[in-house]
């Protein structure tokens, strides 16, 4: 397994007691320091260690800027792609994606896509299923003081398909009146952008990026998840609107 930093691999090995995973920790510049949430950016890392990476026959990443290495002189090994997501926006499909010696969709209709784009074909692109390759540990913490069911709001990191630089405080605004509920506001913590809300009710956490933002913990304690575009068929020109937010409210008792 490689990693961009210490703090990444640092994670990642607190969910291996065992050392059951060999992780390497790629060479990056040391002239700022690179957390776990401030990653150093994919292309320099990928150039400076094209060598390194270039050592195992087969890479298999989520990400599709790892493609670049194909333009550096002899590098051979076989890239595989895993879709990240279940999701069809068009973000999905971009030239990069078919730079892959092969893409493992999550279904037909993803597969259809891709061929009839002209990034895959029938021998590079197979259909598997969703696989979701996380480590989890069982948490027994307790969000919220009583032991009202967890709604967790997940708004997207995209600005033209994500709720949250629009609605972020509508929504705030709405739940807040929830009173049979608990909710936690957990943006993508790759949304930097938007409103920077807070809120005084004891059946609301927000949390805009800690450990347990990426660890689990939120989408395990929650029994509903409101999330804004991984679900959905969606596009890049798509808006949400009022609509979209009384569907979830009047679900759950607004």
């Amino acid at each position: 397994m490689l990693v961009s930093t210490r703090a990444g691999r640092e994670f990642i090995r607190s969910y291996d007691p065992n050392r059951r995973l060999r992780i390497k920790c790629l060479w990056v510049p040391s002239w700022r320091r690179h957390g776990l949430f401030t990653p150093p950016r994919r292309r320099p890392v990928l150039l400076l260690n094209a060598w390194s990476i270039a050592r195992y026959p087969a890479i298999v990443t989520t990400e599709v800027t790892s493609s670049l290495l194909y333009r550096v002189p002899g590098f051979r090994s076989r890239m595989i792609q895993l879709k990240h997501g279940a999701g069809d926006r068009e973000g999905g499909y971009k030239a990069k994606h078919g730079s892959f010696d092969l893409t493992l969709v999550c279904g037909p209709k993803d597969q259809e896509r891709l061929i009839k784009r002209g990034l895959a074909n029938d021998g590079n692109c197979l259909v598997t299923g969703y696989g979701k390759f996380e480590l989890v540990r069982s948490s027994s913490e307790h969000l919220f003081e009583d032991a009202k069911p967890i709604a967790l709001y997940n708004p997207h990191f995209d600005k033209d398909v994500g709720s949250w630089v629009r609605h972020g405080s509508r929504v705030l605004e709405t739940i807040e009146k929830i009173s049979n509920w608990n909710f936690v506001i957990a943006p993508h913590v790759k949304l930097r952008k938007g409103p920077t809300m807070q809120s005084n009710a004891a059946n609301i956490l927000i949390d805009r990026g800690s450990v347990r933002s990426i660890d689990m913990t939120y989408t395990e304690g929650a029994e509903v998840y409101i999330g804004d575009a991984s679900s959905r068929s969606t596009n890049s020109s798509e808006r949400r609107g009022p609509a979209y937010f009384s569907i979830w409210t009047a679900s759950i008792g607004a």
